[in-house]
């Protein structure tokens, strides 16, 4: 893939994740994660803006939650937008390949929604795109290679 730019980040969820659907019937599950980084005194974070896909945008709806731990794979781009104060804004986004739950099931309290849906979802771990593709099994433990 030449010319792409792709990225690991590990951060927190700045907020629930929102989950839509394409006129295909496609999930499509949008989040945003913080990174922060201290320097001196001072601590710089960064805002990042993930776009996730069919069945790992179905389990980043129902496994996560504001202020779980992830760490995302993705393309890098940058997206621009008008605030409301008519200033031109850019965003940087991912196009989330694999998404790994960092936080473990506790990390939402029990009565939230997405705490109940999660409990039937293996966590943490890793979750791709290609596991999607290739049909994998979340509950699969064997060391069998798919073909």
């Amino acid at each position: 893939m030449p010319n792409s730019a792709i990225a690991i980040v590990i951060g927190h969820l700045g907020r629930d994740p929102v989950m839509k659907f394409t006129g295909q019937g496609t999930a499509v599950c949008d989040f945003s994660i913080a990174t922060s980084v201290k320097r001196g005194d001072v601590q710089f974070t960064t805002w990042w803006k993930v776009k996730a896909w069919a069945k790992l945008a179905e389990l980043c709806n129902s496994n996560l939650v504001k202020g779980a731990a992830v760490q995302v794979v993705g393309r890098v781009s940058t997206e621009e937008y008008t605030d409301k104060d008519g200033v031109l804004q850019k965003v940087l986004t991912i196009d989330a390949k694999e998404v790994t739950f960092l936080s473990e099931r506790t990390a939402a309290p029990a009565d939230h929604p997405r705490a109940q849906a999660a409990a039937a979802t293996p966590r943490p771990g890793q979750y791709s795109a290609l596991d999607v593709v290739m049909g994998a099994s979340l509950n699969d433990d064997s060391d069998d290679i798919r073909f």
